[in-house]
């Protein structure tokens, strides 16, 4: 009887590691995807443009949209993590139909870029490596949000286009 108690006892101390190891894993990833993150609270805020702004169609109306809290990357996604990305997911590097705007080679971004944020990536890279890094794209109306703030400001900055605050080829 004391060696079939111990026997249980054994097996029920496994048991109840590994269930206590799975949710201690699950933190620990959502804890280490949480850093370089920001929180952005919950609330109303302003989405869209008003009418008779310089704007997109698309913008219209302009309109007070309520979204739960959300955490979003503080800064764009690096060549140097997508690079991580590729070499353990055998994912596609980023290239350009344009050879010369393609800014990898061998699998790796040229040297002196690995801290530029990746582009020449689709929407599916983009959903891939959210995956693999354990988060997600936002919507359009947590993205607006988050670059607009609760005030109704048309860039982060304020309401005037300063080509020294954006990385922006255009406008």
């Amino acid at each position: 009887m004391a060696r079939f108690l111990r026997y249980l006892l054994q097996r029920f101390t496994v048991v109840l590691l590994f269930t206590m190891t799975l949710p201690l894993l699950a933190f620990v990833r959502y804890a280490s995807a949480v850093e370089d993150m920001v929180l952005i609270p919950q609330g109303e805020f302003f989405m869209g443009s008003p009418a008779g702004t310089d704007s997109f169609d698309d913008e219209h109306p302009q309109r007070k949209v309520f979204l739960s809290a959300f955490w979003m990357d503080r800064y764009e996604i690096t060549n140097a993590a997508y690079e991580r990305f590729v070499r353990e997911t055998g994912h596609r590097m980023p290239e350009n139909t344009n050879p010369a705007a393609t800014l990898w080679e061998h699998g790796a971004p040229i040297v002196g870029i690995a801290d530029h944020p990746v582009i020449n990536i689709g929407w599916d890279d983009a959903v891939q490596y959210c995956r693999w890094a354990g988060k997600r794209l936002p919507s359009e109306a947590e993205w607006e949000k988050a670059a607009r703030g609760t005030d109704g400001r048309r860039y982060p900055w304020g309401n005037d286009w300063n080509y020294d605050l954006a990385n922006s080829a255009s406008y």
